[in-house]
């Protein structure tokens, strides 16, 4: 996962999705990829949760 700021470089203004996305890296194999997103989950859930 790389947070979204590394690929919205030389932006001539601020946009607020730069620091809403991230990017995922897709791999062959399809257990990762569900892996990741279950840990994705967790952590969108956990900052969510921490803000209220």
């Amino acid at each position: 996962m790389v947070t979204g700021p590394l690929f919205f470089l030389g932006l001539e203004q601020a946009w607020p999705h730069t620091h809403q996305c991230m990017r995922m890296h897709y791999v062959p194999d399809a257990e990762n990829i569900e892996r990741a997103v279950r840990i994705l989950a967790e952590e969108v859930e956990k900052a969510f949760t921490e803000q209220l």
